[in-house]
C-alpha cells in the first residue's frame, strides 16, 4: 500500500509542476455595443451551464464527457 501511495505522490507532483506555468490574463472591456470578455487577448466566447451538485460522484466522468460533447467551455458551481 505504501509503495502505490508513493507513485501517486510522484505522479501528483510531476502533473503540478506543468500546471503551476499554466496562467491566463483574463479582462472584460467595455464596446459601443456592450461588453467582451478577453482571454489572452482575445475574446472568449462563453459557452457555459450550471452544475448542481449530485451526491453520485461516480457520475461526474460521465457528466463532464456530456458538457465536453456539447462544447461547454464553462461551468457554474
Amino acid at each position: 500500500m505504501k509503495i502505490q501511495h508513493n507513485y501517486l505522490l510522484i505522479i501528483v507532483i510531476f502533473v503540478n509542476g506543468f500546471c503551476w506555468n499554466t496562467t491566463a490574463q483574463t479582462t472584460v472591456v467595455k464596446k459601443e455595443n456592450g461588453w467582451s470578455l478577453l482571454v489572452d487577448g482575445k475574446p472568449f466566447k462563453v459557452k457555459g451551464v450550471t452544475f448542481g451538485y449530485d451526491k453520485d460522484v461516480k457520475k461526474y466522468d460521465t457528466y463532464c464527457k456530456d458538457l465536453q460533447f456539447l462544447g461547454v467551455n464553462t461551468i457554474r458551481i
